[in-house]
């Protein structure tokens, strides 16, 4: 009636009632013990991938009007801000080459989410007034899942890797970047984000090495078409099984908001601890700001770390006027700088999204009781090496 020579297909989606519920009970599975015996049948119950594998079909039925048949599609849903930007981002991922690229992905999220207005603030449960539960959904989450999804089927098809997306999702939660904060571009404008807050695309930029997928082909298929079978997804465990994320070294340097399309420099790039956080962002993204010295939550960076620290402690025992044994001097050498002092991340977004968006981080807390013991083993050593040079005076004597 409303819509002549047109064809009109329901694609049965959920509502965000049905995917909060099918989350929880995913997220229920998944902090339970290791191996349980039902766990196929119990991720099956959850209806998680079947979610997945719907969402996928919708895309791919946009994919086949417009690339097959060069049809126009309208796509819309009761609201516009849930199930359409999941379809209409997810069909361009896969008519568009561009949308793979990190650039193009950026575009695509600032376009299809950020200004059409997804609910950010109430869908992820970080807003000022976001208290009602019956408005949170994982509905960006969801699509990550599906984007995920296709670099599986597609290895050489998408210039950033899974790691690029274990960030996204975990400061889509994190609140550490404005990017994601508020519910429109109305507010964020209204709050200013852009200039009180650091955009995740500074970290999540194309010149980070970490993000970059070494298989990608500028060359592969132009256009996508998946493998939707609920037999062919995979439960994506970076993100939902606790400690698998993998390790993502990140680039020390953090501009504001980059310009999709700018070229940054190159910066070569160091081993940094996976997850970090700072009492103050805009400092932190300040190029002038010493960030160099920092304390590591990164296990996998503390011994690197304090074998570094101990160098600097005990070439600085040779300085003149100074005392190595006293124990002002312990305590200062003991110290990181002020300038530098670097607050742990205990877990992202705690309260909300705590056991699927864990990473392995430990806090060094013991880091000055390490480096203070080595420098007292040292003392203790040269204390004995002097009693036997006075035992071997004696005996002369």
């Amino acid at each position: 009636e409303y819509y002549p020579n047109c064809e009109v297909v329901f694609m049965g989606m959920a509502n965000i009632h049905s995917i909060r519920k099918s989350f929880q009970s995913l997220r229920l599975l998944c902090t339970q013990m290791p191996d349980p015996g039902n766990w196929l049948s119990a991720l099956e119950s959850t209806k998680w991938l079947q979610h997945l594998s719907v969402l996928l079909k919708s895309a791919l039925l946009v994919v086949h009007a417009v690339d097959r048949d060069q049809r126009p599609v309208l796509v819309h849903c009761s609201d516009g801000w849930d199930r359409t930007p999941q379809i209409v981002a997810l069909a361009k991922l896969l008519l568009d080459p561009y949308y793979r690229t990190t650039e193009g992905f950026q575009v695509l999220v600032e376009t299809e989410w950020l200004d059409f207005g997804h609910k950010f603030a109430d869908r992820c449960g970080h807003g000022e007034n976001s208290d009602d539960l019956n408005e949170r959904c994982p509905v960006f989450l969801q699509w990550l899942d599906c984007v995920h999804q296709l670099q599986r089927q597609f290895p050489c098809s998408f210039e950033f890797n899974e790691a690029f997306l274990v960030k996204l999702v975990q400061h889509t939660y994190s609140c550490l970047f404005g990017t994601f904060l508020c519910n429109n571009a109305k507010e964020r404008g209204e709050k200013h984000t852009q200039e009180r807050t650091c955009s995740v695309w500074s970290l999540l930029r194309a010149a980070n090495k970490a993000f970059r997928n070494l298989l990608y082909s500028s060359q592969s298929e132009s256009v996508l078409y998946p493998v939707c079978h609920v037999r062919n997804l995979m439960l994506w465990s970076a993100v939902y099984l606790p400690c698998s994320s993998p390790s993502t070294p990140t680039d020390d340097t953090c501009a504001p908001y980059p310009v999709p399309g700018s070229s940054p420099e190159d910066q070569p790039l160091g081993r940094l601890p996976k997850t970090r956080s700072f009492d103050n962002l805009t400092t932190a993204c300040d190029s002038s700001v010493p960030t160099s010295n920092r304390r590591s939550s990164d296990p996998s960076l503390n011994e690197k770390w304090q074998e570094h620290r101990r160098s600097l402690e005990l070439s600085s025992l040779g300085n003149p006027g100074d005392d190595p044994f006293d124990g002002d001097s312990l305590s200062k050498q003991g110290r990181a700088p002020v300038g530098a002092e670097l607050s742990v991340a205990a877990g992202v977004a705690e309260g909300q999204m705590e056991n699927i968006l864990q990473e392995a981080t430990k806090d060094d807390v013991g880091l000055e009781e390490h480096l203070r013991g080595s420098l007292e083993t040292v003392g203790k050593g040269d204390e004995i090496a002097l009693d036997k040079e006075k035992r071997t005076e004696n005996l002369h004597g």
